[in-house]
């Protein structure tokens, strides 16, 4: 296929229905079959609003949080104004769809992961974190917090649910691209379940958690390449990088 389209990849993103290529468009032929779809979890909602006035920190790990929490963001606003209450995120994409929202971002830290905040935010010395995410995120990035006395309040804000049907169309031409895209544990375990193929494409990973989850698959056969910055600009350069060498460019 690859020689067919001017030299350029393949890629198969599998990530949700609201999600855009973003740079993958620009260095390949992208094809986006959504396996999963994001659902609201009944009461999420409500329970960080019970939260919020108790907590000197929240932390957003990813853009889709402020999204489900769009009616609780002016009151957010309002807590900072009063010095109360300070954000953190996980990278700059997130950072940047509070910031439009009038959000005044008080850490982002240089690793892109849940353990770099936690990290960077030991030295601030917070009372209480709250921490609305997926229910399917990993938690033990922030487990340093707790162990230093630190509340934690973490909210299963929302969940990932497996589309199976496009799973199996995903998987049974997986083999037809040169990259297919894993942003997440749940895209792995979702495709993972329905894929019988012959590891033709390679697995571009966006970051140790769901590196992790790739090796405990089947999928772990695949050859891998993980992106040094765990965004999709650092994904779209791993595969930049990893095409060039392959096509000896």
């Amino acid at each position: 296929m690859a020689a067919k389209l001017a030299g350029k990849p393949t890629i198969l993103l599998l990530r949700p229905p609201d999600s855009q290529p973003g740079p993958l468009a620009e260095i390949g032929y992208v094809a986006h079959i959504p396996i999963v779809e994001v659902v609201a979890r009944s009461g999420a909602v409500e329970e960080v609003a019970r939260l919020l006035g108790g907590c000197d920190w929240i932390v957003f790990t990813s853009p889709r949080a402020p999204r489900f929490l769009a009616k609780l963001l002016p009151e957010i606003r309002r807590l900072q104004e009063q010095g109360r209450l300070h954000v953190a995120v996980v990278g700059p994409r997130t950072a940047n769809v509070l910031s439009e929202a009038g959000l005044r971002v008080d850490l982002v830290p240089g690793e892109y992961r849940g353990k770099a905040v936690a990290e960077e935010l030991r030295r601030r010395n917070p009372r209480c974190v709250l921490i609305p995410r997926s229910a399917a995120a990993e938690h033990n990035d922030f487990m340093l917090l707790q162990s230093m006395g630190v509340e934690v309040r973490i909210v299963h804000l929302y969940t990932a649910k497996p589309v199976e049907r496009l799973a199996r169309i995903a998987a049974s031409i997986a083999d037809e691209f040169d990259y297919v895209v894993f942003t997440s544990p749940s895209i792995v375990q979702t495709l993972a379940r329905h894929y019988n193929g012959s590891y033709k494409f390679t697995a571009a990973v966006i970051g140790p958690t769901t590196l992790a989850a790739l090796k405990e698959s089947k999928l772990a056969r695949a050859r891998t390449i993980v992106a040094e910055k765990y965004t999709m600009d650092g994904l779209a350069e791993a595969i930049r990088r990893d095409w060039g060498k392959r096509a000896g460019l």
